[in-house]
């Protein structure tokens, strides 16, 4: 009953209803972003599935639905050539 008080007297959402994540997070070293497993950005992990992600995150990293934002998604991830590799081409 406690944590729920607080969370009322905050003006939060109770724990049980924060968005939950579906995949794994992980930041970039500056902090500004949210990436996804594997990406040569990811510094360090944010959330992995079944993690509770707060309001605040939820709008500063543009996640939907507990995933990754949706250009972020739609892109596939940050994915780098090989060293020496002419992407051009």
């Amino acid at each position: 009953m406690m944590p729920l008080m607080i969370d009322l007297i905050r003006n939060r959402k109770p724990h049980h209803e924060l968005e939950t994540a579906k995949v794994r997070m992980f930041l970039t070293a500056d902090r500004s972003r949210v990436v996804g497993d594997g990406d040569p950005d990811a510094a360090s992990l944010y959330a992995s599935p079944g993690s509770r992600l707060p309001d605040d995150a939820v709008e500063q990293f543009g996640l939907v639905g507990g995933n990754l934002p949706v250009k972020q998604a739609a892109k596939g991830g940050n994915k780098r050539g090989k060293r020496g590799e002419n992407k051009g081409k």
